[in-house]
């Protein structure tokens, strides 16, 4: 992503255990920018239910990534 050679990017996603409803993503998607300023999009309607996409680029840091990982354990903890 995106087909023109000179450009480029990652894009992954991701769900909580058990956290498959659109409500429950697009709940998580507000508090990672809200508490956090970590810029995700919720999707609904992919298979085994909603999640969070995550889409790194070539201005994200390796600091920005610790700091989803960081923000994700925060959560769950």
């Amino acid at each position: 992503s995106p087909d023109d050679p000179r450009l480029y990017t990652g894009l992954t996603s991701f769900r909580l255990k058990g956290q498959t409803s659109a409500e429950a993503n697009a709940a998580l998607q507000k508090r990672l920018m809200n508490d956090y300023g970590i810029f995700t999009v919720y999707r609904s309607g992919v298979a085994n239910g909603s999640c969070i996409r995550v889409t790194p680029g070539l201005e994200n840091s390796e600091e920005d990534c610790v700091q989803l990982l960081d923000a994700i354990r925060d959560i769950v903890a």
